[in-house]
C-alpha cells in the first residue's frame, strides 16, 4: 500500500511511487483491462478510503496524485494523463501489440512453410517418428537445418507468448524520440525492427539489415558467396548463387602469378599451415598453366587440410572424421562462422565427396577459381580465430606497431605461456623469438622502456594505496595502506580489499592493470626470451630487486582477490605510450 500522505510530503519520489505501481499491476492487464478499470486497480495501491470504482471518481483521485507532480493541475483527462504518468502507458498500446502480433504471425508462416517442406524428406520423417542418427552428409545437413528451424518456431512462439507485451508497452509509451539525420535513418529503423522481433538476424552483406536468415534456415539456399565478397564487383554483392558476370569478375580480379605470390606471403605468417607452401608453388605452376583437372585434384584437399590444421591452432579435442565434422568443430572459435561455414560443411563437403568418388568435374576452370577464393578466404580467417595461437600470430603478423604500452608486452606473454600450457609452444616459438630478438628489439629501445615504466609503476604504486585507502574507509573498514603493509597484515582482510575493489573499481582500474601488467612482464620475459641482450636482463633485475617488496604483493592480490580490470580500449588512458617509438 503507498502512503499518499508520504508521497504528498516528499517522503517518496515519484519514481518511487511508480515502481511500486507497475510491480504489483501484471502486464497483462494492460491489455485486457480498460483505461478505466486499469486506473482504478493502480488509485487502489493508494491508502484512499473513499475511492469508489466509478467514472467520476476515479478521475477526482487521479487528479489528486497528479497534482503532486507540479504540473497538469487542470487536465482534459486525469484518467489518461494519470496512466501515462504513472504507468508509461501509450495511447496506442492494442495498435501497436496487434501490429507487432500481425508481423511476427508473418514471420511464423513462412518458418511453418520450411518445416512443412521439412515434413516431407524421407530422412526427417523417419528421424521424427524415430530419432536416429544421420548415415551420410546430406542427411547431415537437413537435419542441422531442420533443427535450427524449428528453434527458430520456438523463437517466435515465445515471443507471441509473451515478449510481445513487454515491447508493445515499451514501444507506445510516451518518449521523447530524437530525430536522426537522414544517413542514420534506415540503420536506426532497422535497430528499431531488431528490438521489435528479437528473434531476427542480422544478414551479413552491404546494409544493416534484419532479417529471418533463410540461407541460415533453409539448406536449399547456402550461400557460396559470402566467403568471396573481395573478388565480386559491388554491383553482384547482393548474389546468392554463380552467375556468368560473377565468374568473369574472378577471372578479372584473380590473375596468375600476382594471386599466388600474395597468398604464399599470407601462408608464411601461419603456424602449421606455412608448412604446406611446396604445395602452393606447385598450385601457382598449374595455374599459369591453365591445367584446370589437376589444379583442381591439388587444390581440393587442400580446403580439408587448412580446416585440419586450424583444429591444431586450438587447444580442443581433435577431430579426425570428415570434412563437415572439422569444419563444426571451428565454429565456436570463429566470429563470422555462421555465415560462411556452411558452405564448407555441407556444399564444399559434397563437391569433395563427388569428386573424390567419380573424378569428375563440370567446368573445371571456374570451379578452379571458386576453389582458389575458397582456399584465400581460409588463409585469412587463421589468425582471426578466437584460440591464442591465432592470435599470438596475428600479433606477430602485425609487427612492433601493435605494441604501444606495457600491456602490449603482458598480452604477448599470457598468450605464450596460455599456448605451452596447450603443449601448442613449438608450432610458432621460432616465430616469436624472431619477433623478440629481431623486430621488437631493433624498433623499440627496451632499457628506455624499462626506465620509463618504473616511473610510472611507482606512480601507480602512490595512486593506488590512496585510491584504496579511500575506498576502504567508505565502506567502513580500517585504514589499511595496501602496498607499505606485509603479506601477513593483508591476508586477514582479503575480502574487504576485494569488497572495497568492487565497490568502484574505476578509481584503481588503470593503475591496477599497469601494476598487474609490469608484474607479469618482470617476472617472465627474461624466462621466456632468455637471449635477450645482457644489460635489458640487468636493468630489469635491477627493477625487480627495488621493488621486490611491491611484486610479492602484486602476486599474492592477483592470486588471492577477483581482480578484474577492463581491456585496453575500456581505459582513459594509454598509459607508457611514450616510450614506444
Amino acid at each position: 500500500m503507498i502512503s499518499f500522505k508520504k508521497y504528498k510530503n516528499g517522503l517518496l519520489s515519484l519514481t518511487d511511487v511508480v515502481d511500486q505501481l507497475k510491480t504489483t499491476i501484471v502486464k497483462e492487464d494492460f491489455f485486457r483491462l480498460s483505461d478505466t478499470e486499469l486506473a482504478y486497480k493502480a488509485l487502489r495501491q493508494f491508502n484512499f478510503k473513499k475511492l469508489e470504482a466509478t467514472q467520476e471518481s476515479i478521475s477526482q483521485y487521479a487528479q489528486r496524485v497528479i497534482d503532486v507532480t507540479g504540473f497538469l493541475k487542470n487536465s482534459d483527462n486525469p484518467t489518461s494523463s494519470f496512466l501515462r504518468i504513472y504507468l508509461n502507458l501509450g495511447s496506442k498500446l492494442l495498435q501497436v501489440k496487434n501490429q507487432l502480433e500481425a508481423e511476427a504471425k508473418k514471420h511464423l508462416k513462412q518458418i511453418n512453410d520450411l518445416l512443412n517442406y521439412y515434413g516431407t524428406l524421407p530422412f526427417i520423417i523417419k528421424y521424427k517418428t524415430e530419432p536416429t542418427a544421420p548415415r551420410n552428409n546430406e542427411e547431415r545437413k537437413q537435419l542441422e537445418f531442420y533443427k535450427r528451424t524449428l528453434v527458430k518456431k520456438e523463437q517466435i512462439i515465445a515471443y507471441l507468448l509473451d515478449g510481445i507485451l513487454d515491447r508493445a508497452l515499451e514501444k507506445s509509451a510516451t518518449v521523447v524520440r530524437s530525430e536522426w539525420g537522414e544517413n542514420l535513418k534506415d540503420i536506426m529503423a532497422e535497430i528499431e525492427k531488431s528490438e521489435d522481433f528479437p528473434y531476427l538476424d542480422f544478414i551479413y552483406g552491404l546494409e544493416y539489415k534484419h532479417a529471418l536468415d533463410m540461407e541460415r534456415l533453409d539448406f536449399r539456399q547456402i550461400n557460396p558467396l559470402k566467403n568471396k565478397f573481395q573478388w565480386i564487383d559491388k554491383a553482384l554483392l547482393e548474389a546468392s548463387s554463380y552467375t556468368s558476370e560473377i565468374d568473369e569478375g574472378f577471372e578479372r580480379h584473380i590473375l596468375p602469378v600476382i594471386f599466388f605470390s600474395k597468398m604464399i606471403v599470407k601462408l608464411k605468417d601461419i603456424p602449421i599451415v606455412k608448412d604446406r607452401l611446396s604445395i602452393f608453388e606447385e598450385m601457382d605452376d598449374l595455374f599459369t598453366a591453365q591445367k584446370w583437372y589437376a589444379l583442381y585434384a591439388l587444390a581440393l584437399p587442400q580446403v580439408e587440410g587448412i580446416f585440419t590444421e586450424m583444429q591444431e591452432m586450438t587447444p580442443k579435442k581433435r577431430v579426425k572424421n570428415s570434412l563437415t565434422e572439422k569444419v563444426n568443430n571451428l565454429r565456436s572459435v570463429y566470429e563470422m562462422a555462421q555465415y560462411t561455414f556452411d558452405y564448407y560443411e555441407f556444399t564444399l563437403a559434397d563437391l569433395r565427396n563427388s569428386f573424390s568418388h567419380t573424378g569428375k568435374i563440370d567446368q573445371p576452370k571456374r570451379k578452379c577459381y571458386h576453389l582458389l577464393a575458397d582456399i584465400w578466404y581460409l588463409l585469412e580467417i587463421c589468425t582471426e580465430l578466437d584460440t591464442p595461437l591465432s592470435k599470438l600470430a596475428k600479433l606477430i603478423k602485425e609487427g612492433n606497431t601493435s605494441f604501444k604500452h606495457i600491456g602490449n608486452f603482458s598480452g604477448f606473454i599470457n598468450l605464450l605461456m596460455e599456448i605451452d600450457k596447450n603443449s601448442q609452444l613449438a608450432l610458432i616459438k621460432s616465430q616469436a623469438d624472431e619477433f623478440i630478438y629481431k623486430d621488437i628489439v631493433k624498433n623499440i629501445n627496451l632499457r628506455k622502456l624499462i626506465d620509463s615504466l618504473e616511473k610510472d609503476f611507482e606512480k601507480s604504486v602512490a595512486n593506488f594505496n590512496t585510491n584504496m585507502a579511500t575506498l576502504m574507509q567508505v565502506m567502513g573498514e580500517k585504514p589499511l595502506v595496501l602496498f607499505a603493509a606485509s603479506i601477513k597484515d593483508i591476508r586477514p582482510r582479503i575480502s574487504a580489499i576485494e569488497s572495497a575493489f568492487n565497490k568502484l573499481p574505476i578509481l584503481v582500474n588503470e593503475d591496477l592493470k599497469l601494476l598487474l601488467d609490469s608484474n607479469n612482464f618482470l617476472h617472465h620475459f627474461v624466462k621466456i626470451f632468455p637471449k635477450i641482450h645482457k644489460s635489458v636482463r640487468d636493468r630489469i633485475e635491477l627493477f625487480r630487486s627495488k621493488h621486490k617488496d611491491t611484486l610479492k604483493i602484486i602476486n599474492f592480490l592477483n592470486e588471492q582477490v577477483k581482480l578484474e580490470v577492463p581491456d585496453d580500449f575500456l581505459l582513459f588512458t594509454r598509459k607508457l605510450e611514450h616510450y614506444i617509438k
